[in-house]
């Protein structure tokens, strides 16, 4: 399985198209997210935020087993959830097996606790499969 930096290399820099996206390393803040971006859909006006990004190999074999994303950690979902409470743009982008989901600030804290596969994906503002869903996540990380 590939890394979080291969994840921004094969995908979330597809939305340099849009605006300004940049990856973080932020050693003074463990729970700073992994991406900034200042992005325009369409004639909408231009939306600021933050994205966590998250990879695992694999869903869980048992429907009932939750979903532990590695190093998804408290701070982290705590961040994005002050930034989402904010005003910004706030989000975690997990590439599980081949999908792609894509989850709001006011859900970043109960997907850290532990969710079901099924309850994951109900509360996704994205999900796609195979290719990295530009447009979709694109409308969602620019809508207000």
């Amino acid at each position: 399985m590939t890394t979080e930096s291969d994840f921004w290399h094969e995908h979330v820099k597809a939305l340099r198209s849009f605006g300004r996206v940049m990856r973080l390393e932020n050693i003074l803040d463990k729970g700073t997210s992994d991406v900034i971006y200042n992005l325009r859909w369409l004639h909408e006006p231009s939306r600021m935020g933050w994205v966590e990004l998250k990879r695992l190999p694999k869903w869980p074999v048992l429907p009932g087993t939750n979903v532990w994303l590695p190093h998804y950690t408290y701070e982290q979902a705590f961040f994005l959830e002050q930034w989402g409470k904010s005003g910004a743009g706030a989000f975690l982008l997990a590439h599980i097996a081949n999908e792609f989901v894509l989850v709001r600030w006011d859900h970043a804290v109960t997907v850290q606790c532990g969710v079901t596969k099924s309850v994951l994906l109900a509360l996704a503002c994205v999900h796609d499969y195979k290719r990295f869903p530009v447009a979709k996540v694109l409308r969602c990380l620019t809508a207000t």
